[in-house]
């Protein structure tokens, strides 16, 4: 019984060790992986760069999507027909 615990003791040791040294290798990895990006600080932009920087993916987007373009034409289309409708209801 004395030897099951002693053995059992000895398992639960070894593994915490393992995980402990583990843990600082890690550590230790990410803290030299940190000091080798360069540091370069943001630079301020203005307003209306901050603006089209956080735009223009949209805007691209937008522009390559043929069904947005159908959609578009299909309402042009709409609203020229409404134009006559609206002028001779006056």
């Amino acid at each position: 019984m004395l030897l099951a615990v002693t053995l059992i003791g000895g398992a639960v040791y070894y593994v915490y060790n393992g995980f402990e040294k583990s843990f600082d290798q890690v550590k230790a990895n990410e803290a030299k992986r940190l000091a080798a990006q360069p540091k370069q600080p943001p630079q301020p932009l203005s307003r209306s760069e901050s603006d089209q920087q956080r735009v223009e993916p949209y805007k691209n987007a937008v522009a390559n999507s043929p069904n947005l373009g159908t959609s578009q034409k299909h309402n042009d289309d709409i609203k020229q027909l409404m134009q006559p409708a609206k002028q001779a209801a006056k």
